[in-house]
């Protein structure tokens, strides 16, 4: 992951408060596909409360 996309991600959530699912993340970073399929991947998007593959399948 590129560490501009990390900053991003961490300067979004502390102006604008808590990603609140995969989409309003994705909406608010403007990260790509091939990104947050690598953040699902490792884990990092469980506050979206479903699992690694239903994650990837709501991106399609």
């Amino acid at each position: 992951m590129e560490g501009k996309l990390a900053h991003r991600i961490i300067e979004e959530r502390e102006t604008n408060g808590k990603y609140t699912s995969l989409e309003n993340f994705v909406k608010r970073t403007q990260t790509g596909v091939e990104q947050v399929v690598i953040l699902i991947r490792v884990g990092a998007l469980r506050f979206t409360g479903t699992g690694k593959s239903n994650c990837c399948g709501r991106l399609i």
